[in-house]
């Protein structure tokens, strides 16, 4: 995927939208202190995975202790949603 705007400054946060080549796909993610941030639903477009898959691969990675919440989550309001959504940093991510 490339990216359709400029890298943010480090401690800025902006929205990155990034687009397949063929422009078939976009991905709107949060950038913040030189990390991304993305829900499941967004990993498992990346990816293309069902995000059930995510979901699962998210949690091992907090049940083994690979990485730890604190500082890699983010719960974020979401429009329409009544509960905070959980974001996850790149560590997660990849």
């Amino acid at each position: 995927m490339e990216s359709r705007k400029n890298m943010p400054t480090p401690s800025s946060s902006a929205i990155e939208i990034f687009t397949t080549e063929d422009g078939n796909t976009q991905l709107q993610v949060k950038l913040e202190n030189d990390t991304v941030w993305l829900n499941t639903h967004q990993m498992a477009i990346l990816f293309n995975r069902e995000e059930s898959n995510i979901r699962r691969h998210v949690i091992n990675v907090f049940k083994e202790r690979e990485l730890t919440t604190e500082n890699n989550v983010h719960f974020l309001h979401v429009n329409g949603i009544k509960k905070p959504v959980p974001f996850y940093n790149l560590d997660v991510t990849i």
